[in-house]
């Protein structure tokens, strides 16, 4: 009887152990999705680590030379009219604007000022007469060029990205209390099952080890696999921006593996400290008995 007793208590641990790992799983994943994916943080240093304002700047000069050759314009005119300050800012601004429910517009006066004293300069070192006509001309040019530029800075697609984040969110602020407190009530089920709470422990430790390696094994698959490096889209600013933005959303995974495995390295020193300690006194309580007889 105390055989199967104890068959029936081992089956059910290593049950609750299994749904205990399924929900910090979960819990782990919402949690890196709520720190990375969704993380505002994560979009804008994925804008300045992936060179993406620079490239910008430097798409927009040879866009808007290309763009002036019915006109006459060399591409000189285009040299440091975009600032890669003024892009970061306003790119920076449009992504704070649009997580808050807001529509912006990039400003773009100052390089549109910086061009149209460049077209005059060009027109007047040519030896050409700066007619209020060709004033004209350049000021409509210059609305058509720093319209391409703002479209330029926003991020494509970031308004479904924000649609999707705020979707996602009020799920999440459902699923995490509701996901803690099942894990919590999992984890008092173990202990209270054992009577030496170093047991229990041990089977805490085999969840957490689970959650971790189920933590590291899919983004370490699609980092090596590397899928989303595969998909097309240009300009080559965007790619490299997306790649950059899912290397730091899948980086947060693996941060938190690394806090999972770091907790069932502490739980299996105190479970091999606390049985080492039941075992010496158990040799004690045995000693003093046999000296007894």
């Amino acid at each position: 009887m105390s055989k199967n007793k104890n068959l029936g208590q081992k089956v059910v641990s290593v049950i609750v152990a299994f749904l205990l790992s399924i929900i910090l799983t979960l819990l782990c994943y919402i949690f890196c999705i709520y720190f990375g994916m969704f993380n505002v943080s994560a979009v804008t240093n994925a804008i300045n680590t992936s060179g993406y304002c620079q490239n910008i700047v430097e798409y927009s000069e040879k866009s808007s030379a290309e763009a002036a050759i019915p006109m006459g314009l060399p591409e000189s005119v285009f040299v440091d009219i975009f600032d890669v300050t003024e892009t970061r800012t306003e790119a920076h601004n449009y992504i704070t604007a649009s997580v808050e429910g807001h529509d912006y517009q990039p400003d773009t006066s100052a390089a549109k000022e910086r061009l149209i004293n460049s077209i005059h300069a060009y027109v007047q070192e040519s030896g050409a007469e700066l007619t209020d006509e060709k004033k004209g001309n350049a000021d409509k040019f210059a609305d058509e060029i720093m319209t391409a530029y703002a479209k330029n800075i926003k991020i494509p697609f970031f308004n479904y990205f924000v649609m999707v984040k705020n979707a996602v969110m009020g799920l999440i602020y459902i699923a995490i209390p509701v996901l803690v407190i099942l894990s919590v009530v999992a984890i008092i089920i173990l202990i209270r099952m054992h009577k030496w709470p170093h047991r229990a422990m041990r089977y805490i430790s085999y969840s957490t080890i689970a959650v971790s390696l189920m933590t590291f094994i899919l983004p370490a698959y699609l980092m090596a696999d590397g899928i989303y490096k595969r998909i097309s889209i240009s300009p080559e600013y965007v790619y490299n921006f997306l790649v950059k933005y899912i290397d730091n959303s899948l980086s947060t995974f693996f941060v938190m593996s690394g806090i999972f495995a770091a907790i069932s390295a502490v739980m299996i020193v105190a479970i091999y400290i606390k049985r080492k300690k039941l075992e010496e006194k158990s040799r004690k309580h045995r000693h003093e008995h046999r000296q007894t007889i």
